[in-house]
């Protein structure tokens, strides 16, 4: 059994286009700086990363998935345990601990975190599918292990990361059948979680307003009004690779959260629309290996890695487009930060690893849809 060749060669396109981007990104870096080297050292960090990322991505994805599912419960544990201790002497700025700093090497928990919830639901799923009915079940194994991470996440605060999980992890609850006004009331928790979160923390306050426009807002409405100059200005074909003027300090940081806007200026609308079909196809091939996979934890664990991917994408280019408040959400492969390329391409030696089972499912007329009457419907014959 091989791995998917064109999820596999798409991520290489991807991670690629990404380093290109990053490295004309740093531009305002490399010209001002005292010497080429240390200018292009944040580049040079993030190709080595990209480098151990995709060592990792390969070797995960030469194990049996089955495999795999035996770390998730330690990986899960570990991701929270690591949560609370960011809390206790993680570093940040202005106040928040969101890294754990080792000498020269950062890492960002809740990175970690994400995947490994995706993960643990469907190893949850996989094996307590036929105690669902169960309340102490779906309190212990799901809505629990949920709560926890979102809490200690806004925690941080880290609210952007916070809502993602939030709603990726309602997306995956719906997919595995669970009452709708259950996840109704899980929504209405979540929201008042993050509301009150957003309200004692000035920050989030302020770019909440700001993305609102009410009076007072400052930097934050700013820097999105820079980002939609910057990608407004590309045009059809952009201004040329290298050649924008936006990440010369106008948005700060260009190279992390706002890079999908140094794309857009410089590569222009043709440039936005091939990494957007880039990821379309990223994303139909995670769907298909979902569909094919052999059981319930090989179908939700795609789905979940998929989605994950897709949410993140589509919020940065909302936030970029000034269509979302500004949150922090990194462009997977492509923003700088190694805890999220290395975590990222992680998964998706995951996702390579699951559609080497593909061959158990021959007929694709068998999957129909997610939900049916109310429950989950998964291909296979060991459909949960």
């Amino acid at each position: 059994m091989k791995i998917d060749r064109v999820l596999f060669l798409d991520i290489i396109v991807i991670l690629l286009f990404g380093l290109l981007m990053v490295l004309s990104s740093l531009g305002g870096f490399i010209m001002f700086s005292d010497n080429f080297f240390k200018g292009s050292l944040m580049f040079l960090k993030q190709l080595m990363i990209a480098g151990v990322g995709f060592i990792v991505m390969l070797g995960i994805s030469k194990l049996e998935y089955k495999e795999i599912e035996k770390w998730v419960k330690p990986t899960f544990f570990l991701a929270i345990f690591l949560l609370i201790i960011a809390l206790v002497i993680g570093r940040g700025v202005g106040g928040v601990k969101r890294w754990l700093v080792f000498g020269p090497v950062s890492f960002q928990p809740s990175e970690l975190a994400k995947y490994a919830l995706v993960l643990f639901l469907a190893a949850a799923y996989h094996k307590k599918s036929d105690e669902i009915s169960n309340p102490a079940v779906r309190i212990g194994y799901f809505y629990t292990p949920i709560a926890a991470v979102v809490v200690l996440v806004v925690l941080e605060p880290n609210f952007g990361t916070a809502f993602v999980i939030s709603i990726l992890s309602l997306t995956m609850l719906f997919i595995m059948g669970f009452d709708l006004k259950e996840l109704g009331i899980l929504v209405l928790m979540a929201i008042v979680v993050l509301a009150i979160g957003i309200i004692v923390t000035p920050y989030a306050r302020m770019r909440v307003t700001a993305f609102l426009n009410l009076h007072g807002a400052k930097a934050p409405g700013t820097q999105s009004t820079y980002s939609i100059y910057a990608i407004g200005s590309g045009r059809l074909f952009g201004l040329g690779l290298g050649s924008g003027m936006t990440k010369l300090f106008f948005l700060p940081r260009a190279y992390t959260d706002f890079i999908f806007s140094v794309v857009g200026e410089e590569l222009g609308f043709v440039g936005t629309i091939f990494i957007i079909a880039a990821y379309l196809v990223l994303i139909v091939r995670g769907m298909k290996i979902a569909k094919l996979s052999g059981d319930s934890f090989g179908f939700l664990a795609s789905y979940g890695i998929t989605l994950t991917i897709a949410y993140y994408v589509i919020f940065n280019i909302l936030i970029a487009l000034k269509l979302f408040p500004v949150t922090g959400l990194p462009l997977p492969f492509i923003s700088v930060g190694g805890s999220s390329l290395i975590i990222t391409l992680a998964s998706m030696g995951v996702l390579l690893s699951i559609s080497k089972s593909g061959d158990y499912i021959r007929d694709e007329n068998s999957f129909h849809s997610l939900r049916r009457n109310g429950r989950t419907y998964f291909p296979g014959p060991t459909a949960g």
